[in-house]
């Protein structure tokens, strides 16, 4: 209390020390101006040399107020650092620093800090700004006290891509695991695994995953296994430690030596010995060779004409290349080597005739043939081939076979003149082929005018059909001869007198084309011996000529010189003639058959005649059929053939020469593309190009090379 008695008396005191005496004005003095002068007790920090010890208070410090007088408020009797008063000997107390700031030591920004001693500490103090201080400034999204990239601060205290760092002093920065950014010490981020697989961590396979946390996740490797887990994961692994799966030295390829596993869980063939491929000799082992290692072998010295000899990868020789055409061997890829053919033939190679010879290369020089067209006769065959040339064999009375002879034969002969047919009939005695320029050529037996070169004159080799041109098919009968036209027409020449010729009139003679009367729609024409029928595009059919025994198919036994149409028959799709009956295939597969039924040739199971069409009973799926002299027979849709009728000759094909009023099965024979009936013998092509024909031999018909009647089908020799 007596303090502060004290103190307010000094305060007077001072005061009234200060004023004018004598009321005299005082006009020197300006408060303000850090000087103190006349009239003030202090100014500004000019205490006039006072301090709180002129007062009786050791501590403190004096303060001039805005009037220039002295404020004792802050003089203590003792003083200490610490008690948030600069004293005397202080330059800063507690977060007092008088008038000092950072500009007091130079720096723009930053704050001092007054020390223990109560001393200033400017170390905070800083120019504007200044990254990498560890300090959070305006301007700044870090400051993680350095300078360094990569860290989440960069060098410019901005916050890196795919980091987050606190707001403190320093910041402190950590990574953003989940945006699939790979920076500082993650192992992965979302779906970036920084081309990390499970593979390539040392597992076999599986799917290398991300954790939540920015780690690799192994689990579905694991799954996969790796080298060296102590289990044999046979996929990718030949052998794990001491479990060798089996594997040997041998199994290998290696002769000998014992096998072990090395550190990748492959096979360490290390201790292997001798192998195919080591480009050494071992013929312990059955080595004739080893990579390069020919042993000073060559291609001759191993019997080949030339080339250039090689090692196989089974250390064996490797001949490819080794020139084998012109040794007389077929070996190699020769298929024939000089005049050696091996054991191959036209017939053989699946073609019908025909030459084979060898080309310089070793290769087949093919003049083979295949049969374009089949035609049988009364005793003879005759065939075209697909180099438009033909042959005929058989009964060549009359010069039938077009050989320029007389002379019969048993084997395929050519026919002279001939070189662009492109089908083939034969008649009774004379054959007639159509040629590529639609024309007509024939020979043989001509006495009725059935050759057409306006003549009645026997031919042994081909003459041209006079007149006759745009012919798409042929017939031949007994003695007569027609030819569709393209335009649906049919022409017919030679003996007309049993009609015929289909011109109206009878006639011994024709000989060249007449046009028969009434048909401008023809697709296919058929011939007996003495009466011709055409298959019309409206699927019917017309028949004219001889009508004994029903040929005509019309209901009487009446000849016509005019074609009458076909009792009751629609949708054909195929029309034979015999010599005294016919045969229509449907549409549905079936046949209806009418005329001389002497020999059951009709199929009906009887030996009547009949004047107008029968069905052949219990007998369907027919894809062809052919008529005789006393026989039928059939192409089936299976392949098979069969026939019925006549049989003295063996001309059913089944072997037991006795008639048959219903069909049987032709003995052997599958895959029949064609069929084709003679007087007496019959022929089938097969879907492997070979001919086969059976029946009446005598003369040559079959083609076999003999003359022996053929109970079952026989090959015709190329």
């Amino acid at each position: 209390m007596r303090v502060i008695i004290t103190l307010i008396s000094l305060t007077i005191f001072i005061t009234l020390s200060a004023c004018d005496d004598g009321g005299s004005k005082n006009t020197g003095s300006v408060c303000g101006n850090d000087v103190a002068e006349t009239g003030e007790a202090c100014d500004g920090t000019d205490f006039a040399g006072m301090s709180c010890a002129n007062f009786g208070q050791p501590a403190g410090q004096l303060i001039c107020t805005s009037d220039c007088t002295l404020d004792l408020s802050q003089c203590r009797a003792t003083a200490e650092c610490g008690d948030g008063f600069i004293d005397e000997g202080e330059t800063c107390d507690t977060d007092q620093f008088g008038e000092m700031t950072c500009a007091s030591f130079g720096k723009e920004a930053g704050d001092l800090v007054c020390t223990d001693a109560c001393t200033v500490d400017s170390t905070g103090c800083h120019d504007l700004m200044e990254c990498g201080n560890g300090i959070l400034e305006e301007g700044e999204t870090c400051d993680d006290a350095n300078e360094l990239d990569e860290d989440g601060c960069d060098s410019t205290c901005s916050v890196e891509v795919g980091w987050d760092c606190t707001d403190g002093s320093p910041s402190v920065c950590t990574t953003v695991c989940g945006d699939n950014l790979l920076v500082g010490e993650e192992a992965c981020d979302g779906n970036n695994l920084s081309e990390q697989t499970c593979v390539s961590l040392g597992y076999h396979a599986g799917e290398l995953i991300c954790s939540d946390s920015c780690e690799l996740d192994t689990t579905n490797c694991v799954e996969a296994g790796r080298c060296g887990d102590g289990t044999l994961q046979s996929t990718y692994e030949d052998c794990e430690g001491t479990e060798l799966n089996g594997g040997t030295c041998q199994s290998e390829g290696f002769y000998q030596g014992s096998i072990e596993c090395g550190s990748d869980c492959q096979f360490d063939t290390t201790n292997c010995v001798g192998r195919c491929g080591d480009s050494l000799l071992q013929p312990g082992f059955g080595e004739v060779c080893d990579g390069d290692n020919l042993s000073s072998q060559t291609c001759e010295l191993l019997g080949y004409a030339g080339g250039t000899l090689a090692c196989s990868s089974e250390c064996q020789w490797n001949i490819s290349n080794c020139l084998t055409c012109g040794n007389g061997i077929v070996d190699g890829s020769d298929d024939c080597d000089g005049l050696n053919l091996g054991f191959s033939n036209c017939r053989n190679l699946g073609y019908f005739t025909g030459q084979l010879t060898c080309d310089s290369d070793c290769s087949f020089l093919f003049t083979c043939q295949n049969l374009v067209s089949v035609s049988t006769g009364t005793a003879h065959t005759c065939a075209v081939l697909d180099d438009g040339t033909a042959r005929c064999w058989g009964w060549n009375h009359y010069g039938a076979l077009g050989t320029g002879n007389l002379g019969d034969t048993n084997v395929i002969t050519p026919v002279v003149n001939v070189s662009n047919a492109i089908s083939i009939v034969a008649g009774g005695y004379h054959t007639c082929a159509l040629l590529s320029d639609l024309t007509v050529n024939c020979w043989g037996y001509n006495v009725n005018g059935q050759l057409g070169d306006g003549t009645t004159v026997d031919k042994t080799t081909p003459v041209v059909v006079t007149g006759l041109t745009g012919v798409a098919s042929l017939a031949a009968g007994y003695n007569h001869t027609c030819a569709k036209i393209s335009n649906g027409s049919v022409k017919c020449w030679g003996s007309g007198g049993w009609g015929q010729l289909g011109n109206g009139v009878y006639t011994t003679s024709q000989t060249s084309p007449v046009l028969v009367t009434g048909i401008t729609t023809a697709s296919t024409i058929t011939a007996g011996i003495y009466f011709t029928c055409a298959l019309l595009s409206d699927g019917t059919a017309k028949c004219w000529g001889d009508g004994a025994t029903g040929k005509l198919g019309n209901g009487t036994t009446t000849a016509s010189t005019l074609p009458v149409t076909v009792t009751g028959l629609t949708a054909i799709s195929e029309l034979s003639a015999g010599s005294e009956h016919s045969c229509a295939r449907l549409s549905d597969g079936t046949l209806r058959c009418w005329g001389r039924n002497q020999y059951g040739q009709l199929g009906d199971g009887t030996t009547l005649d009949r004047y107008a069409p029968v069905a052949v009973p219990s007998l369907t799926g027919i894809a062809g059929v052919a008529g005789g002299y006393g026989h039928t027979c059939v192409k089936m849709s299976d392949g098979t053939a069969k026939c019925w009728g006549f049989n003295t000759r063996f001309q059913l094909g089944n072997g037991s020469g006795v008639d048959s009023l219903s069909p049987v099965v032709v003995t052997g024979l599958i895959g029949v593309t064609a069929i084709f009936a003679g007087s007496e013998h019959t022929c089938a092509r097969t879907n492997t190009g070979t001919l086969y024909c059976w029946g009446r031999n005598d003369l040559g018909a079959v083609g076999d090379g003999t003359l022996i009647n053929k109970a079952t089908a026989t090959e015709v020799l190329p």
